[in-house]
């Protein structure tokens, strides 16, 4: 009777211990949200959303490999890659201070920009944070997260480490600062001739051919002089 007496008590322990361990477990889960600021799955990101105080917006979104500004025009690629490789990489450098934590958090309520990242762009966000300003000595960021429209009470100092400065910059709004400046998107391969006239000044017309063997030749249009016994070759060359 007292085995059976102690073994019930140990059994009773452990299952005290076990709903402890679970409990504390999900009161991290509901805590740690709120330092996950980095998104390491960038491939599957397919739209960006960000919004700042004054209602500037911009979209950003990914389709059939290519990024679009608004739905209207191409994105700049290098500027593209550069958001993504911070958000891929920026990480928590330390919890803003008690002390400071008010005024940081009016701050970030009245200047940040609003960061929400898609997985799917017509779900819910996967991740939204809040981008402010730079820390006195510009080495870090302030930013705090959001979840289920609900703001973490505990700011963060963020930065990319190996990285001095700080990353506010390149979550900029503006969608002009965003669009594909370039005029043309041909393949270098694809070109097999370029022409240029000047209607006021036709002698200075002139037409540029790459041969077969990628060699240039420039010629005059309407019988004029070319550079046919000199041409241009790939390696900058003339023969």
């Amino acid at each position: 009777m007292k085995k059976i007496v102690i073994s019930v008590g140990i059994l009773f322990l452990l299952v005290i211990v076990a709903v402890a361990m679970i409990w504390q477990d999900k009161q991290e889960d509901k805590t740690q949200w709120q330092k996950k600021f980095a998104f390491k799955d960038t491939a599957n990101i397919e739209k960006i959303y960000m919004v700042g105080k004054s209602n500037q917006e911009v979209v950003l979104k990914r389709e059939n490999g290519h990024w679009s500004v608004n739905e209207q025009y191409n994105a700049m690629d290098a500027k593209i890659d550069l958001l993504l490789s911070t958000i891929h990489d920026m990480t928590i450098k330390y919890p803003v201070s008690k002390k400071k934590r008010e005024n940081v958090i009016k701050g970030l309520s009245t200047s940040a920009t609003k960061v929400e990242i898609y997985t799917d762009a017509n779900g819910d966000p996967a991740r939204t944070f809040y981008v402010g300003s730079p820390t006195q000595g510009k080495k870090g960021t302030y930013m705090v997260r959001s979840q289920d429209s609900e703001i973490a009470k505990t700011p963060y100092v963020t930065h990319i480490p190996g990285f001095i400065g700080y990353l506010t910059p390149r979550f900029f709004i503006a969608e002009k600062e965003w669009r594909d400046l370039r005029m043309f998107t041909y393949n270098y391969n694809q070109i097999e001739s370029i022409k240029v006239d000047y209607p006021l000044n036709t002698h200075h017309s002139f037409q540029v051919t790459k041969n077969k063997n990628d060699d240039v030749q420039v010629t005059k249009p309407q019988g004029g002089q070319s550079n046919q016994d000199q041409l241009i070759t790939t390696e900058g060359r003339s023969h």
